[in-house]
């Protein structure tokens, strides 16, 4: 059902509803005063109307389907005149055809095709360029690829070299010179995403690391390296077991970068820098 149908139905349900209302309200008034029943005057109204409105349908939907099966138009003399127009131009098509036709094969040249051998090494020649400049685009492009592959490749070798210095500046007073190349190694694993390769170690008895150290030398080499936060802290909790004993993976994580007093504090770079602040002083 369409808008306009629906909008014509919801009008006449409404006008039929008052008019329900209406007759209700006007009927109970008068059989209440005035001792007047309209039923007996609208009944039989009510009962014509009904029954011309069923006779109204039914008739429409016989004449309707009787009209559709036989194939009977009313067109009062319309339908002649467009019988005789289809014939007319269909004959005028039928004179019109063959003329186009007569005039095409008249007009119509012969085709002449001379070949000239002189002139395939010049097309050969404009090919070979065309195609030449495609590849040496590709090769430009391959060039400036491995320039980009070989620049990061370098960076990366400086930032793991600055980490390095980094560790063993930090890391001297607090690890034998055994467990400082052990921690190093534990670095390339963790550049690499190789955490099941990592060994643990332990710090000088007389000089221990605390949690906080590891939490913070932790987020340091990793915002260098671009390691995720929890990677971080799986590290120092497989690196450092003895001292993280107490500490959960979950905890390191939420607690990588604080506040909290230590001896190794955040080292935060800038954007873009992957420097250590800690250890402009002693650059060689």
């Amino acid at each position: 059902m369409t808008n306009s149908a629906q909008l014509q139905a919801k009008k006449v349900s409404l006008f039929l509803s008052l008019f329900v209302i209406a007759f209700t309200i006007v009927g109970s008034y008068l059989f209440l005063n005035h001792q007047i029943n309209l039923m007996k005057y609208s009944t039989p109204i009510i009962l014509v109307l009904i029954v011309s409105i069923l006779a109204c349908g039914v008739l429409n939907r016989i004449f309707y389907q009787f009209l559709t099966k036989n194939e009977i138009y009313f067109s009062f003399g319309k339908q002649d005149l467009s019988v005789n127009e289809d014939k007319v131009s269909q004959d005028a098509v039928e004179q019109v055809v063959p003329s186009v036709a007569t005039n095409e094969v008249s007009t119509t040249p012969p085709i002449n095709i001379t070949i000239n051998l002189e002139n395939t090494g010049t097309t050969s020649e404009k090919t070979e360029e065309v195609t030449e400049k495609p590849s040496s685009a590709l090769d430009k492009f391959e060039t400036l690829l491995e320039e980009s592959q070989k620049q990061s490749a370098e960076k990366r070798i400086d930032i793991m070299n600055e980490v390095r210095r980094y560790t063993v500046g930090v890391m001297h007073e607090f690890l034998s010179k055994e467990n400082v190349k052990i921690l190093l190694d534990n670095i390339n694993y963790l550049s690499c995403g190789k955490l099941e390769e990592l060994k643990p170690i332990r710090s000088n008895p007389d000089k221990p690391l605390r949690s906080p150290d590891l939490r913070h030398f932790a987020w340091n080499i990793g915002q260098r390296l671009g390691t995720p936060m929890a990677d971080r802290a799986l590290f120092i909790k497989t690196v450092f077991p003895y001292e993280l004993r107490e500490a959960t993976v979950q905890y390191l994580e939420k607690n990588l970068r604080d506040d909290i007093t230590s001896k190794i504090r955040i080292d935060a770079p800038k954007k873009g820098d992957y420097h250590f602040k800690c250890m402009m002083g002693t650059a060689a």
